[in-house]
């Protein structure tokens, strides 16, 4: 090798056709998350919200596809937010680049109340 830096990134992530991309506003957001999935309980911390779903960067990724409970709480709002999720795509890092890119996943809110929509369009809005 000639002195280049062989670490790799690797990201799963969907075909990206429009029924794929993103629609939704996002907002930054760093709080811890957790994830309930097959019986144990993972954390990360969030990076950006929408009322679609967030980005939770953590070293224990799941699969794409898996579905989990999840929950979180955003700063201001009397709110546990509470719902099923799924991975819609995951990066992980395996050390050593220059380039500072946090590992993992992309998530997707299945099934958040209307009120819950409601509180996470208005710190959006509010932001």
């Amino acid at each position: 090798m000639n002195g280049t830096d062989t670490t790799k990134q690797t990201i799963q992530e969907p075909d990206v056709n429009d029924s794929n991309r993103r629609h939704k506003d996002r907002q930054n957001l760093e709080v811890q998350v957790g994830l309930l999935a097959d019986y144990q309980f993972y954390t990360g911390y969030s990076h950006n919200i929408s009322t679609g779903g967030l980005f939770v960067g953590t070293h224990d990724i799941l699969p794409v596809g898996s579905i989990f409970h999840v929950t979180f709480r955003i700063p201001g709002v009397d709110h546990v937010f509470s719902c099923e999720a799924e991975v819609r795509w995951s990066r992980t890092y395996d050390g050593g680049t220059t380039e500072t890119v946090e590992p993992g996943m992309g998530i997707r809110f299945l099934d958040l109340s209307e009120l819950e929509v409601g509180l996470i369009n208005a710190f959006i809005i509010g932001q």
